[in-house]
């Protein structure tokens, strides 16, 4: 009896030990615990409405000088450039992680993760550099336990989950900068690429097909509009691909490489006809034809004159050339609308353009010597893409060519049965190898 006593004692002695204890709304963990609750003394997070952290990190970091120091380094520049309000949350909720009843760090919601790649990514990307391991959204849950699903206007913490067990650390109060803009609600997955990454993406209205590109690996992708039956185009030599355009009336897709590194910079212009599935380089942007060049952003294509425009922030310049790769020609050159230029998109007889470091969209009519007019200059964020939406934008006609994609319930069956036969053989060796050892 004595010793059921002591058994007792003893585990009371060591959940006591493991328990939480609460301070000034604060949540402090025992020496027991897998993580330890301490004052956040990281001033590039000192904005946000926490002040404790629990270290070690998801990093196994624990040492508050060296994180500090890590932050200010790799990411300050890029914090500096304002490319995403969310970038500095998502940052800190990694590496400095909000203090809470968890014994462990709590990840940031995947959610925060996105926004902040979607406006900072293709800064990153531009310098030749891709987005970093440790913040990679897909290491971030959806759902379930995580921070900074949302922000609200209070300036408190929210250590409880929601109905959707996400916890979310509130914002003081921001001002609307974007009270006139419209921003796309009811936002669903269509396709899961796994580890890739979505460079570009392109719509076929003929055939009703959408058309993507990968990078980590690269490759062009097609599949119905609502994401069923994704096929594999084109896997090799691509190369690192992005700003897809189509024009489905000649059955042509096209997009920018980039080539070398971040100080000798050129690029490609690549085609690939659906027709005949070819792929072909139909031209090479280089520091030999304009000082400074070597470094497009985004493309569009003007259908009507079979013509693709690009914007290139190295020569600060907007560019054409048809389809063919001929005709090169420099349409806008310099001064203060292209200092930074991001995303291009044409309509009409006009061309649209964004620019970072004014923050604004841009409209000039298709021509050298044309007006270049302000359409909007943004408070909050540059504008990353510029996009036209209208009719006129798609014009009807029989699509030239025909993509046949492979059914996804196929490559399911298929992959079930080449797992099958793996197993099978792999159980008929084990089975002739203990046949074997028992006979002899």
């Amino acid at each position: 009896m004595a010793d059921i006593w002591r058994r007792l004692y003893f585990t009371y002695w060591i959940l006591s030990c493991c328990v939480l204890v609460f301070k000034n709304g604060h949540c402090q963990l025992s020496e027991f615990s897998n993580g330890k609750c301490e004052p956040m003394r990281v001033k590039f997070c000192e904005n946000l409405p926490y002040n404790e952290t629990i270290l070690p990190n998801a990093l196994n970091e624990n040492d508050q000088d060296q994180i500090a120091l890590q932050l200010d380094t790799q990411y300050r520049p890029l914090v500096n450039i304002e490319c995403s309000d969310q970038l500095i949350p998502l940052l800190c909720f990694v590496y400095v992680p909000v203090c809470t009843v968890m014994a462990k760090p709590i990840p940031p919601c995947r959610k925060i993760c996105m926004q902040a790649k979607a406006g900072c990514e293709k800064i990153v990307n531009n310098f030749g550099f891709p987005w970093p391991d440790v913040l990679k959204c897909e290491n971030f849950p959806i759902s379930g336990l995580c921070v900074g699903e949302n922000y609200t206007s209070s300036s408190d913490i929210t250590t409880s989950a929601d109905q959707n067990n996400s916890v979310t650390p509130k914002l003081p109060n921001q001002p609307d900068q974007t009270s006139d803009v419209t921003v796309l609600e009811n936002v669903q997955m269509l396709i899961d690429v796994g580890p890739a990454t979505v460079s570009s993406i392109a719509v076929d209205w003929l055939t009703n097909k959408l058309f993507w590109l990968e990078s980590y690996p690269s490759r062009v992708r097609v599949s119905d509009l609502d994401g069923h039956n994704p096929t594999t185009l084109l896997s090799k030599g691509l190369g690192d691909a992005k700003s897809m355009v189509i024009d489905p009336k000649e059955g042509c897709l096209f997009w920018l490489v980039w080539v070398g590194d971040l100080y000798s910079r050129s690029a490609t212009i690549e085609k690939l006809d659906l027709k005949t599935k070819k792929h072909t380089v139909i031209f090479n942007i280089t520091q030999d034809i304009i000082p400074n060049m070597g470094r497009p952003v985004d493309m569009a294509a003007d259908l009507k004159n079979k013509r693709l425009y690009w914007v290139d922030a190295r020569s600060e310049s907007i560019q054409k050339i048809d389809y063919h790769g001929k005709n090169f020609e420099v349409m806008i050159k310099g001064g203060k609308y292209l200092r930074e230029p991001q995303s291009i998109a044409l309509f009409g007889q006009h061309i649209y353009w964004s620019d970072r470091e004014s923050q604004s969209v841009f409209k000039a009519l298709i021509g050298k010597g044309g007006k270049v007019e302000t359409l909007k200059t943004l408070t909050a964020s540059p504008a990353l893409e510029v996009k036209v939406f209208h009719q006129y934008a798609q014009p009807s006609a029989v699509a030239p060519y025909n993509v046949t994609l492979i059914p996804s319930s196929a490559v399911s069956g298929y992959k079930q049965t080449f797992y099958y036969r793996l197993f099978s053989v792999i159980f008929l060796s084990m089975i002739i190898r203990y046949v074997y050892v028992d006979v002899s």
